[in-house]
């Protein structure tokens, strides 16, 4: 099996899906991802095309909560990591450790 290119936006996106602890909409995600990096948080379309990509790759999945009185009965779509994209997560981060390990290595 090939390994799936994991971009940084879409890492960020999932150490945010990781770390949250309420339901992850992209407006949440949104604001994780900038709390999490100290930058102005991403676009919603950003996020959006992000999460489809991840979602194909098998790294996300998504559902609706319930309809919300407050937002005039409209649901939200919800975002989860999968094990898949919690164990390519680490292991991409294990990857750049050992690398930040090997380049700090006195010669």
């Amino acid at each position: 099996m090939a390994r799936e290119q994991l971009g940084v936006f879409e890492e960020e996106l999932l150490r945010a899906l990781l770390r949250t602890q309420q339901e992850n909409y992209a407006l949440v995600i949104s604001q994780t991802v900038a709390t999490q990096t100290g930058r102005r948080a991403p676009s919603l379309g950003a996020v959006y095309t992000a999460l489809d990509r991840l979602t194909e790759k098998g790294f996300v999945t998504s559902g609706w909560s319930e309809p919300d009185n407050r937002r005039g009965g409209r649901r939200k779509r919800i975002y989860h990591i999968t094990a898949l994209g919690a164990a390519t997560l680490q292991a991409r981060q294990l990857r750049q450790a050992s690398l930040h390990g090997w380049q700090e290595a006195p010669a």
